[in-house]
């Protein structure tokens, strides 16, 4: 297995609010063996009209560890720590820009591929 770095976007377009938000990502895994793998994710995120009462532009930076292991090959059991760092928020001048904030979560998920 080779080690890749994997370079992803995404863009949410919005007809209510005539806005998008848009996140580029940077992704790098790590095997240990066939069946467990090891990676980490950072994202920026921007506003360009998607929240309507948020600020435009820089929004957020994220960064994610991931652990996945691979009992059989169409199978996935993952888990995951991310952080979330909130890039300028204004509150006083933008209403929607107060649930900007820092903080952490997880999870666990399943993926079956068929």
């Amino acid at each position: 297995m080779t080690k890749r770095l994997h370079l992803l976007g995404s863009i949410y377009h919005s007809f209510d609010t005539r806005g998008s938000f848009v996140e580029l990502a940077i992704k790098r895994g790590f095997p240990i063996n066939k069946k467990l793998h090891v990676g980490i994710l950072g994202v920026m995120g921007a506003n360009a009209g998607y929240v309507a009462d948020g600020r435009k532009g820089l929004n957020h930076f994220q960064i994610r560890a991931n652990n996945a292991y691979h009992p059989v090959a169409q199978l996935e059991i993952y888990a995951y720590t991310s952080y979330n760092q909130a890039i300028n928020d204004n509150r006083e001048k933008y209403a929607d820009d107060e649930s900007l904030d820092d903080f952490t979560w997880g999870g666990l998920g399943l993926t079956y591929r068929f």
